[in-house]
């Protein structure tokens, strides 16, 4: 997810957690991880709703410090009424995104020894900005314990149509 420049810094230091958006579809997942700048967010909550029903809380985790100003700045794609649908976005920081311009995805792994079926666990790729970010199922470590972020590593996929094009080459 992208901000203007003046809330780049509040949303990489944590400041920022809600956003509104006037998209005409979803362009994150929950629990999606996406690079914003110089960090990694991941997605808590997306709802779409009229923007009449933004509380003086939620103005309060935008940075915006008026309904008029948010209005204003979600309004890029369009004119916001009150009853203009936007989609809410909450989130949190989880960590650094790597910011020299490489656009290799970054991997959250699992810690610990191979030793669960594959089924059980998953690594959530963060791809860079405007991306869709899809979790890879591989063996790993026990429910609970928790990972790292390793820029640049190449997930495999592996499954029935990956050999299936291996046999014919």
């Amino acid at each position: 997810m992208q901000f203007s420049p003046d809330l780049r810094d509040r949303a990489a230091d944590g400041t920022i957690t809600v956003s509104y958006r006037l998209w005409s579809r979803p362009k994150v997942k929950v629990g999606g991880v996406y690079r914003s700048g110089s960090v990694a967010i991941v997605v808590d909550d997306l709802e779409l709703l009229p923007f009449s029903t933004v509380s003086d809380d939620d103005l309060a985790r935008t940075g915006e410090p008026d309904l008029e100003t948010l209005r204003r700045r979600a309004a890029h794609a369009g004119p916001i009424d009150d009853d203009t649908l936007v989609y809410r976005v909450q989130f949190h920081v989880v960590g650094p995104s790597d910011t020299s311009g490489d656009t290799r995805p970054t991997v959250l792994l699992p810690r610990g020894p191979a030793r669960h079926p594959v089924a059980d666990r998953q690594v959530v790729v963060a791809a860079p900005a405007d991306s869709t970010c899809r979790p890879l199922s591989l063996s790993s470590a026990p429910p609970g314990e928790g990972g790292e972020l390793v820029h640049g590593a190449q997930p495999v996929v592996r499954g029935p149509s990956a050999t299936a094009r291996t046999r014919r080459r």
